[in-house]
């Protein structure tokens, strides 16, 4: 009965003893497989030198820009301002924004991020950035998708307390060899910074030139507006013209007829002169007051009553042979211009009508802008504009490059000591894991040579 109760006491001291850690024991195992520890720690030791040694180091190098002074915007700024300038006399719009060193040096920054711009500067320097040239140009795509641009970062500096404002930019890459970073990122800052000069250039000298097209052809059509204003003076001085000539014509015609009128009232005056002169026996000319004599004295036969207090003489007493004279030379004219006061003076303006300066001038005029309205304001602005337009804009910068990329010294990766240090710790503790694993299996082995019951 007693001894049926041993074995079964000793089996439920040993699962009580198995079910228990001893710490000692575990320390001590761990001791008796120390070189096993130091072995793995070792080894992964040694395969983190190699792997080190088989990676690349990457270098990234940096370069800082910073807005610009306000003063070598100055040529750009002071064009532009001239433009707003003219657009506030003249009220019309111009779609232009005065730079600022803000705004200059966002836009570099817009051209950094450009991936046009990252592919120029790419096929700039293939040669250097790859050891290897892709052989299609789908692989340099890929490659500069999936490689360069990635390798490039631009950001603005972070503030802090001592930072007084955000005027700057860090243009950073990443390559194998610490020469190609640098040239690469000295690269991007000038291709960056000419790409903004020429387009903000490009945006000035095209607003300058629209308006240029614009001021000339408004110019033109002042131009063609005078002279189709010339064209209708000359209309309305031509028909000034006819009708001045035609009542000159019919004032010169009506004063030969009346002179013709007169001379036929003339002819028939003196014909009754004649008459009366004839009938009084009267041939050559005489007076009242000898016809009064004559008639007073003894013998006289002619009969006359006459007021002799009137100034002119009757026609009759000038005889018949005058006045047969007047009246022949009278029925023998042909014209009686000669006795028309007024007639040449008439005949002097129709001959100047025939001749008229003012409609010459007008009609050989070639240049109208001295004659337009607003032309003398129109050619200022033209001439303003071109002006500005040959102007040079060589001389302003939309950044200064605060401190250019530097060839790096030390590699950003790997981190040797760090990867070094982390191997290490993952070889101890799997040196330790192993050695615990290996102390079960040998107390396993030790309990069941003793024929212990392993529970």
């Amino acid at each position: 009965m007693q001894n049926s109760q041993i074995p079964s006491n000793g089996s439920d001291h040993n699962n009580f003893h198995d079910d228990e850690i001893d710490l000692f024991e575990l320390v001590e195992g761990l001791w008796r497989q120390k070189w096993l520890i130091v072995g793995i720690t070792a080894g992964s030791a040694v395969l983190a030198v190699v792997a080190l040694l088989l990676m690349s180091p990457t270098y990234e190098s940096r370069g800082f820009l910073r807005s610009p002074l306000s003063s070598v915007l100055g040529p750009i700024t002071s064009a532009q301002r001239e433009l707003l300038a003219m657009q506030a006399v003249n009220d019309y719009t111009i779609e232009v924004e005065i730079a600022s060193p803000q705004s200059a040096l966002k836009r570099v920054g817009q051209e950094l991020n450009s991936l046009d711009l990252r592919r120029q500067v790419l096929d700039a320097n293939l040669n250097a950035v790859f050891e290897e040239l892709p052989e299609s140009e789908q692989a340099l795509n890929t490659l500069f998708r999936d490689r360069f641009s990635p390798a490039i970062n631009v950001a603005a500096p972070q503030l802090d307390a001592k930072t007084l404002n955000n005027d700057q930019l860090s243009v950073t890459f990443s390559h194998t060899r610490p020469n190609v970073s640098a040239t690469v990122v000295n690269a991007l800052i000038d291709s960056a910074h000419e790409s903004a000069r020429a387009s903000l250039l490009e945006e000035l000298q095209t607003e300058i030139t629209q308006r240029l097209q614009a001021l000339r052809s408004r110019l033109t059509r002042t131009m063609g507006n005078q002279s189709l204003r010339d064209v209708d003076e000359v209309a309305r001085l031509r028909e000034e013209e006819q009708v001045k000539r035609l009542q000159l014509q019919d004032q010169i015609a009506a004063l030969r007829d009346t002179a013709a009128k007169e001379r036929a009232d003339e002819i028939a005056r003196l014909e009754e002169a004649l008459k009366l002169a004839k009938s009084l026996g009267i041939d050559e000319p005489t007076s009242l007051t000898v016809l009064s004599r004559r008639q007073s004295e003894p013998g006289g036969a002619v009969s006359v009553t006459a007021d002799l207090s009137a100034d002119k003489d009757p026609d009759y007493v000038r005889g018949t042979r005058i006045l047969e004279a007047e009246l022949s030379a009278l029925r023998s004219r042909k014209s009686d211009d000669q006795n028309i006061t007024l007639l040449r003076g008439l005949e002097e303006e129709l001959a100047l009508l025939d001749n008229n300066r003012q409609v010459e001038i007008l009609e050989s005029r070639k240049d109208y802008a001295a004659f337009t309205e607003s032309a003398d304001e129109l050619r200022s602005q033209i001439s303003q504009l071109e002006f500005l337009l040959a102007a040079d804009y060589s001389t302003f910068a939309l950044i200064r490059v605060d401190q250019p990329a530097m060839v790096p010294t030390y590699p950003i990766k790997p981190r040797k000591m760090l990867i070094l240090a982390a191997a290490i710790v993952a070889g101890g503790m799997l040196g330790v894991l192993v050695a615990l694993i290996r102390n079960v299996s040998l107390s396993r082995r030790s309990l069941q040579a003793e024929n212990v019951p392993v529970a």
